[in-house]
């Protein structure tokens, strides 16, 4: 959608407004990178921008060290009126959470996201489901922009595009993916520094809580499908941090000849699953028969029903999988 529509509303905004950027609830590398991206270059010129978090949470422990990461506020701190509200990340209402709230409080909605457009009510769209992250789509969006970019700015939007492509392991780090790395890199990211914090600091609680998940991973349907769980007294009895249980699913998908991997997240109130293909099973199309959603090869869902025996999820959602493997060309993977 219109690139030009979004690059002429951002040249537009003046130190006299107020704007707003929001990604989706439990935020992710790209949510997070693509708002702290966007939010510098405003503040830099003088523009009241503020990150806001999509509920009354704190930013993942993992984020806190970029800069900006402070400047986060959440919907109850967050300013009554908006002229300017970016939707990031996110093509729909529900993954606002209560941060769905912002909406009726600005005058002017724009949305940049590399996932396909569903029910945002934005005056102005920059979606590409070909990006491999909506970093990406902020970066083409400021560097072709009136606005200065600062180190900060390329620094944010090499972690939402490391995260998102699986640090350039994932099928979706295409030429423009690592031609925009380095782009980033040339204003001033640091590579060297996002690994140090995203992939080679882990806390000892971390690494006890990854043991679990290694003790319980399970093979099904001839090694093809791999899933493990986690759940809540995991984190209590660990000391882990919940944004340490957020990439788990990698290292199920680490296994050798896996083509899918599962991950199961057990609370009281409900089961999440993320899902994650190393070849060209289409695992959003599992997720969409749950009411979730996402990319091809990366995609999650809440399991509709809250009071759900795990083992009716895990043999609902495996079976999903396994159908759509044989319904996946072998010439595919």
């Amino acid at each position: 959608m219109s690139f030009e529509g979004v690059l002429n509303a951002l040249n537009e905004i003046t130190p006299d407004k107020t704007v707003g950027i929001c990604g989706h609830t439990r935020p992710d590398g790209d949510a997070i990178g693509s708002t702290l991206a966007l939010a510098s270059v405003l503040s830099l010129a003088g523009i009241d921008a503020y990150p806001l978090l999509p509920d009354e949470q704190t930013v993942p422990e993992t984020y806190t060290w970029l800069t900006h990461s402070d400047k986060y506020v959440n919907p109850s701190q967050a300013p009554l009126q908006l002229d300017y509200l970016f939707v990031l990340d996110t093509p729909t209402i529900k993954r606002l959470g209560e941060g769905s709230t912002y909406l009726a409080r600005a005058q002017t909605i724009i949305l940049i996201d590399h996932h396909m457009r569903q029910d945002i009510p934005a005056v102005e769209c920059f979606v590409d489901t070909t990006a491999s992250s909506t970093s990406q789509l902020v970066w083409d969006l400021v560097r072709a922009s009136r606005f200065e970019i600062s180190a900060d700015t390329a620094g944010a939007c090499y972690v939402g595009l490391s995260t998102d492509t699986g640090s350039f392991q994932h099928s979706n780090t295409t030429p423009k993916a690592l031609h925009d790395a380095a782009d980033m890199v040339d204003a001033g990211a640091l590579p060297f520094e996002v690994a140090n914090h995203m992939y080679n600091s882990k806390t000892q609680a971390a690494l006890e809580l990854e043991g679990r998940i290694l003790e319980r991973l399970t093979l099904v349907n001839d090694g093809l499908i791999a899933y493990s769980y986690v759940a809540d007294s995991d984190f209590s009895e660990t000391g882990a941090l919940r944004s340490e249980g957020e990439n788990l699913v990698e290292l199920v998908r680490s296994v050798a000849g896996v083509k899918v991997a599962l991950m199961f997240t057990l609370n009281a109130h409900e089961t999440r699953i993320s899902l994650r293909a190393k070849t060209g099973v289409d695992v959003s199309a599992v997720a969409r028969v749950f009411g979730g959603g996402g990319h091809k090869a990366a995609s999650g869902c809440t399991w509709p029903e809250k009071d759900a025996d795990f083992d009716t999820v895990k043999t609902a959602v495996i079976e999903a999988v396994a159908q759509q493997i044989l319904e996946t060309p072998e010439d595919e993977y």
